[in-house]
């Protein structure tokens, strides 16, 4: 078995790998090495054969590059690194495809100034914080993908949820999920959908739930998402509009 020596790249590594659950390598090396992509994968190679993480089980269409999770003797290294921060077992991921496409969507708020903290749904559960800290807790119960403060000079900074639909679910679960929002103390959710389909069937859903002007909702597609330049703008009703 490799033997390896564990520097302070490494730990920022598997703290990545645990705040995201899931990256490819060309993810990785974006957010966190920032080298040539030979020079990612060995060191990943490294990792693979101490069986620190392990190849996780994916098509390799995202952007053609193996995706990774962390092992059990991987997790070792997060505890003693988060050690007091944690109240939670390692939450895994149960939809890559969902998942890897939140790694990217994580990387284009954390560029934007008004984002001044950003934490994924692994991060929502199992950090302490979100179990202890009032402005905090409403985002842990509603189980977001992720979270997000708001900074803006001169002004109180927000928490904003994130959620991620990537295809239709039941009505249904929709109405739970919109309702439990609203009955929160959440101050507000954008919603990245991957079709306009899929957002015009929200916001509909959306008026049904809330029948009266204080909507706390945003929408934006994943094309509109990812292809933004100086600002992320979200769209809620009547046109209201929320940049980041």
């Amino acid at each position: 078995m490799a033997v390896i020596n564990i520097n302070r790249r490494d730990i920022t590594f598997f703290e990545y790998l645990h705040t995201c659950k899931v990256a490819t390598t060309k993810q990785i090396n974006r957010d966190v090495f920032q080298t040539s992509h030979a020079t990612c994968y060995q060191r990943l190679q490294k990792y693979l054969e101490a069986k620190l993480i392990k190849h996780a089980p994916t098509d390799r269409k995202r952007d053609h590059s193996f995706a990774y999770e962390v092992t059990p003797k991987g997790e070792k290294i997060i505890k003693r690194s988060l050690s007091g921060m944690l109240n939670g077992s390692r939450f895994k991921s149960n939809s890559m495809a969902h998942d890897l496409r939140l790694v990217d969507i994580r990387n284009v708020l954390m560029s934007r100034g008004l984002v001044k903290e950003y934490y994924t749904e692994n991060q929502i559960q199992t950090y302490t914080d979100f179990r202890t800290e009032a402005e905090l807790l409403p985002y842990q119960e509603l189980q977001s993908d992720a979270v997000m403060m708001l900074e803006k000079e001169g002004v109180k900074p927000i928490y904003v949820a994130i959620e991620y639909e990537a295809s239709l679910k039941t009505k249904s679960r929709y109405r739970d999920k919109l309702r439990r929002f609203y009955y929160s103390r959440a101050t507000a959710l954008f919603y990245i959908c991957e079709s306009k389909s899929l957002e015009r069937k929200l916001r509909k859903i959306e008026e049904e739930v809330i029948k009266d002007s204080n909507r706390r909702i945003y929408y934006i597609t994943a094309e509109e998402f990812f292809r933004s330049q100086e600002f992320v703008t979200f769209t809620g009703r009547e046109g209201l509009k929320f940049e980041v």
